[in-house]
């Protein structure tokens, strides 16, 4: 078949032409379109990736538990003026799942919801079976002693009585799955409805009654981000208030995300995460760069006064400015039924000196004991995440309560510490720096095809004025 001129030039002016104006155009609305498209996906809702990977998390999660066994126990309890020797045991490792119950989509863009957390005991990387037994702080008649300091006369005598008739004593040894998940009975629980305390468990476990539970965590209010991206993943509200009732302004205002939906991050600025634990937002300051599987990010540590009731952004914490716990401890008691809870980093890292002085054993380490977190900022996907956080009793005599009258005064008691990890798949990694690259490479994809479009027509140009067309 012969090809003329004509049909040379139809094809290459018209192919050339053509790959340049589509290329032109593509090109520079590459950056819009793409633009378009993710905010579609990142938006929370049906369907979309960001519902999609938020309603069950597809990132492996665990729970690390180390646990501070007293060896010194039955020494320290007849002489509470030496120090109780602690020592780790752990990690206990446990599988975590999350999942939503959706309650509400709601018409100012908010779906309404319920955090449910599952745990499964992961023998494998854990250091011992859930059958472990641990000597530890004895938490029930601690809590009855410190609920007693505001009692009448009266209260406070019975609260004496009953902890003398129960025979409970400053240490119990108990089982690992028992401390944490299963709970064990109290007899001195059965006594605290008559006292009229707060108590809401039949049996006593740090997380007894939480697992699969859809209402332990609360409600919470969260916005969509469908007219405004940056407000995805926010917390609005969280059992249907935008305040706390246990602290003081600012502390009492629900703000932040709950650490797994993020907007795309904008600058370095602080972030936060809205941790229901301890019913306040954590804030993260900026610390520099992430990385995982070679997708770069934004890193972040729990910021260094979050629990420094001295400091200007944690002064809150005080509870009303009263009986202020020293540095590095966060006063958790009203959240917790008041119960004499206080939370920190684990072994007191960045801490008042006299917390970990009072102890034998902690030796706190920046790299094992810092709370923290990576961001990818373009997509807002979390790069991993190590919340650390410690939990400690506080003990203390307590005016015509005999129990703790041996202490010679009060002592913050470190009970255990955990991790709750997440770490980016490599798959997920991969994805995000596509979407992330997305842009850049679509616009060289158009732009090239432009640029050959552009030597189509020049060539062309040049032959027609050369009169170098010659049909064959």
């Amino acid at each position: 078949m012969r090809c003329t001129v004509r049909t040379k030039k139809t094809l290459v002016f018209g192919i050339g032409g053509g790959m340049l104006v589509v290329g032109v155009f593509l090109g520079g609305f590459m950056s819009m379109i793409v633009d378009s498209i993710l905010k579609s996906q990142l938006v929370l809702s049906e369907g979309s990736t960001s519902y999609n990977n938020w309603i069950e998390l597809p990132i492996p999660m665990y729970m690390e538990f180390y646990i501070f066994n007293v060896s010194n126990a039955d020494e320290y309890e007849q002489d509470p003026t030496i120090k109780p020797n602690l020592v780790e045991m752990g990690p206990y490792v446990y599988r975590e799942y999350h999942k939503r119950n959706i309650t509400a989509w709601n018409e100012n863009e908010t779906v309404t919801f319920q955090n449910i957390r599952t745990w499964y005991f992961d023998e494998t990387n854990s250091v011992g079976p859930e059958d472990d037994l641990v000597t530890t702080i004895n938490v029930v008649p601690a809590v009855l002693n410190y609920m007693s300091r505001h009692m009448s006369t009266g209260k406070k005598l019975v609260v004496s009585s009953l902890l003398d008739i129960t025979n409970e004593t400053m240490f119990v040894t108990k089982s690992v799955r028992e401390l944490m998940f299963d709970g064990y009975f109290d007899l001195l629980l059965n006594f605290t409805n008559e006292l009229s305390l707060p108590i809401p468990f039949e049996e006593f476990g740090y997380f007894v009654d939480r697992n699969g539970s859809e209402t332990y965590d609360g409600v919470f209010n969260m916005y969509t981000g469908a007219s405004n991206l940056d407000l995805l993943g926010t917390v609005a509200n969280w059992n249907y208030m935008n305040e706390t009732p246990y602290f003081d302004s600012p502390c009492n205002k629900i703000s932040g995300t709950t650490g797994e939906l993020w907007a795309p991050i904008k600058s370095t600025a602080d972030v936060g995460i809205f941790a229901p634990d301890v019913c306040s937002t954590l804030k993260m300051r900026y610390s520099g760069e992430a990385k995982i599987h070679g997708l770069r990010g934004y890193g972040y540590l729990l910021s260094d006064d979050v629990f420094n009731a001295s400091s200007t952004e944690g002064a809150c914490f005080c509870l009303t400015g009263k009986d202020c716990a020293p540095a590095g401890l966060m006063n958790a008691s009203a959240c917790r039924f008041n119960a004499p809870v206080f939370v920190s980093r684990p072994h007191f890292l960045l801490s008042d000196p006299s917390l970990g002085a009072a102890v034998h054993g902690l030796q706190p380490d920046p790299d094992k004991h810092n709370f923290t977190l990576g961001i990818e900022p373009f997509t807002g996907i979390p790069l991993y995440v190590n919340a650390r956080l410690m939990l400690n009793v506080m003990l203390e005599p307590v005016e015509l309560v005999s129990f703790y009258e041996k202490l010679p005064g009060r002592i913050y008691f470190p009970a255990f510490w955990f991790n709750q990890k997440a770490v980016l798949t490599e798959d997920l990694a991969m994805l995000a720096k596509f979407i992330k690259n997305a842009p850049a490479l679509g616009m060289g994809l158009f732009f090239g095809m432009a640029g050959i479009g552009l030597i189509m027509v020049f060539v062309g140009g040049i032959l027609t004025l050369r009169h170098g067309w010659k049909d064959s």
